[in-house]
């Protein structure tokens, strides 16, 4: 069996690199809400301004027949919204992909660092007993 020492520094590396990847996994989250969240409220903004503007028209131009195809015309304008790109799909899906592979890395870390950590304390206490004889 290996010195406690070893173990000890190994347990800190799996640490550590959790560390890491719980930092990547939160960053990329941020982004990732970015892309789903804040653009789909931008959209929903910019189609409100079109209905807004067609009742504001319809309100104050009531009687010219010539207008109301361009009230229509302004009130059917709709902004796509994000999901509907499909490169801004395929970034969504990549994103996601990348923090489920940090997310399996980050559980494999955990997982070697409580060995890490039984290995320690085992090699622990033999140094302690053999210290008593």
């Amino acid at each position: 069996m290996m010195d406690s020492s070893y173990y000890k520094a190994r347990m800190n590396d799996q640490l550590n690199l959790m560390k890491k990847y719980a930092k990547q996994y939160k960053e990329l989250g941020v982004i990732l809400e970015n892309l789903q969240r804040k653009l789909n409220d931008e959209v929903a903004d910019v189609n409100r301004l079109p209905q807004t503007i067609a009742g504001e028209l319809n309100t104050g131009i009531r009687h010219l027949s010539s207008f109301s195809a361009k009230i229509s015309y302004v009130d059917g304008y709709r902004e796509p919204y994000p999901d509907a790109d499909g490169s801004l799909s395929s970034a969504i899906q990549s994103i996601q992909a990348e923090m489920r592979r940090i997310s399996d890395r980050h559980d494999s870390c955990q997982a070697s660092a409580n060995s890490y950590k039984n290995s320690y304390n085992t090699a622990r206490q033999e140094e302690k007993n053999k210290k008593r004889k």
